[in-house]
């Protein structure tokens, strides 16, 4: 009985929380989708907040319907994020990744969470991560941090997103870790001209 009745508290905490903001998360999918294909800059700061160390990094992210992602760093220059093909490889000081993509593993979700955030699809990722949404708001920006409901050990508790006010653009992605670690992605300079599909080139171990 217990169970059901915390099953019941979780459906009406979300309830309660995309109730009066379905217009608002509807608006800033449909924003982040409007294009089938952008490119934007980022740039990605990870915190290890217990070691009082950071690590700053930039480059160019590129996106090609709801599937295929790259982020192709300029500094370090070399370092890359490749989604497409059914595939999910990153390459980070010249150490090459070529990661799980099997349903239901934590970098599969990685991935799958990637895609949606930066396709502003907030029920997605709940959905996704089986998580909790708050929404607050700034001058700005619409804030949604989305946070699982299980204890992570590996891998990201909590992803928060800030989106433009006026454009409802992704502005500002938060992913963080247990032990006080996160990363903050920036996003700027949004652009819809066409780019060559070698940016989703899977490189070659």
């Amino acid at each position: 009985m217990k169970k059901i009745f915390s099953l019941a508290a979780v459906l009406l905490i979300a309830a309660a929380t995309f109730a009066g903001n379905e217009q608002l998360i509807a608006e800033i999918k449909a924003a982040n989708n409007a294009n089938t294909e952008f490119s934007c800059d980022f740039t990605k700061e990870k915190v290890m907040a217990l070691l009082n160390n950071s690590t700053k990094s930039a480059g160019r992210c590129y996106m090609s319907g709801t599937d295929k992602m790259s982020m192709l760093y300029s500094e370090p220059n070399g370092d890359l994020l490749v989604i497409a093909d059914g595939k999910f490889v990153m390459i980070s000081k010249g150490k090459y990744r070529n990661l799980s993509t099997k349903e239901g593993s934590g970098t599969a979700v990685l991935r799958n969470t990637l895609l949606k955030c930066m396709r502003g699809d907030i029920e997605g990722i709940a959905e996704e991560t089986n998580s909790d949404v708050t929404y607050t708001s700034s001058a700005e920006t619409d804030d949604f941090e989305i946070v699982r409901r299980e204890k992570v050990k590996v891998g990201y508790s909590t992803v928060k997103l800030q989106f433009d006010k006026k454009t409802h653009l992704l502005k500002i992605m938060t992913m963080v870790e247990p032990a006080d670690i996160y990363t903050v992605y920036t996003i700027s300079g949004y652009d819809t001209a066409k780019f060559e599909g070698s940016v989703f080139d899977i490189p070659k171990k």
